[in-house]
């Protein structure tokens, strides 16, 4: 995700979902997402080809 759309996101949650400002406002991203049914796969799992891959890109470092 590469940006949050705040008036969606608040309009989400505090029309459709009837949350309180301070009940928006205390969720975390995730918890948000999850709740308005708007969480993927990479948001909530990671695979081990996404594990693969941060190894590839951020390799451990030789100990000798």
């Amino acid at each position: 995700m590469s940006g949050f759309d705040w008036p969606a996101m608040m309009r989400i949650g505090l029309h459709h979902l009837h949350l309180k400002p301070d009940e928006f406002w205390g969720l975390t991203p995730l918890e948000f997402l999850v709740i308005s049914g708007l969480e993927g796969r990479k948001s909530a799992v990671m695979t081990r080809a996404d594990l693969a891959g941060l190894s590839a890109q951020f390799p451990d470092g030789k100990t000798e």
